[in-house]
């Protein structure tokens, strides 16, 4: 009797087993054929000949990487392959992008942070519930999350294809925001693959109430409005001289100081983006008014205003927010109201040789 009371008393004690990293996938993707051409300390970025690369990127990447491994908490410790491509045979049907079961991505112009975000997140698990794993890593796209919505509606989705992702991504960084990734982390790893209402089940065991109560919380307090992760981070200010900013540089796909494609996404189209090189710099304005945008007829221009808040009410975000873009124009001159603030300026180009590139910003009067 006591030797039987000793096995049970030890099998209680006995550690829940770890959950499965892409890691334990290892070796599993078969690599496509496509040449290496930029290695950082994290990514080994393959791009394909169809699709450009210039030599900033890679550095934003690693950047985007470290800052999402430090956000959840994590210290990296496997490689990332990835590849720039087409994902046609490499990723489930009807999927844009993919990172896969032992951590590769392959994605085109686009969906790069998304999936970058997933491959981040492999050092927590493979995979998770629709809700969590999709809602993660779209949290760290560079783009507004406005779509607050009882996410009881989805948070029981057995697929991807049944979930709104910013709706996911919305209540996931106030989950993040308010009760630290720690917590999140728990749900993250015991949540069930396949989703359905035992995930309901966990986030109440995990946050320690009741889901009802859990999601009424979050619709009370959420912002309406969540500015983006690294919004203007490691952009340089640019200086104005007697109140006029002149920006002359010289777009070279092969310097660091060039970037391209350009993926900052936007509720408005942007023609030919995943061929578009870019470099940004930094704005103060001090006097509200309107702003003349000077520039070549070919050079696109978007402005962005930084906003250190990291929710925003409806109201504020009315008030504060902008994100605007300046196409090509023959006339070559573009005119915008600008309050008192931090402004992140990208200024776009169509791939090409290396060539100047100039932009005059100034208060107009009319």
């Amino acid at each position: 009797m006591g030797l039987a009371l000793l096995i049970i008393s030890g099998c209680g004690t006995e550690e829940p087993p770890r959950p499965a990293t892409c890691a334990d996938f290892s070796g599993a993707t078969e690599l496509p054929d496509i040449p290496l051409r930029y290695s950082t300390e994290y990514l080994d970025i393959y791009v394909s000949e169809d699709q450009i690369m210039c030599a900033g990127t890679p550095v934003e990447y690693e950047r985007f990487h470290r800052h999402v491994a430090n956000e959840l908490s994590i210290t990296p410790t496997e490689r990332v392959p990835l590849f720039i491509m087409s994902p046609g045979g490499h990723c489930p049907p009807d999927v844009a992008a993919c990172r896969t079961s032992d951590g590769v991505v392959f994605s085109p112009p686009g969906y790069t942070w998304h999936e970058l975000t997933h491959a981040v997140g492999c050092a927590w698990r493979h995979s998770s519930a629709p809700p969590l794993s999709e809602g993660l890593a779209t949290v760290f796209e560079p783009s507004p999350l406005t779509a607050k919505t009882d996410p009881r509606i989805f948070l029981t989705a057995e697929s991807s294809w049944d979930l709104g992702y910013e709706q996911s991504a919305h209540f996931v960084r106030w989950l993040l925001e308010e009760r630290g990734p720690e917590v999140f982390y728990q749900a993250y790893v015991t949540s069930p693959t396949s989703g359905g209402d035992k995930v309901t089940e966990v986030l109440a065991d995990v946050y320690g109430q009741d889901i009802d109560d859990l999601v009424s919380e979050y619709l009370a307090s959420a912002p309406h409005m969540w500015v983006p992760h690294r919004q203007c981070a490691d952009v340089r200010r640019l200086e104005p001289n007697a109140g006029i900013w002149q920006f002359d540089s010289t777009f070279d796909c092969d310097d660091p100081s060039t970037y391209g494609p350009w993926e900052r996404l936007s509720d408005e189209y942007w023609p030919d983006a995943d061929t578009t090189m870019y470099q940004s710099f930094l704005i103060e304005v001090a006097t509200p008014g309107t702003y003349r945008f000077s520039r070549e007829i070919e050079t696109g221009v978007w402005v962005e205003r930084c906003l250190d808040e990291a929710g925003l009410t409806e109201q504020q975000a009315e008030a504060l927010w902008l994100k605007t873009g300046l196409v090509p124009t023959l006339q070559g001159d573009s005119d915008i109201e600008l309050a008192p603030g931090t402004y992140r300026i990208d200024v776009l180009r169509a791939f090409a040789p290396p060539h100047p590139v100039s932009l005059r910003i100034e208060p107009f009067s009319g």
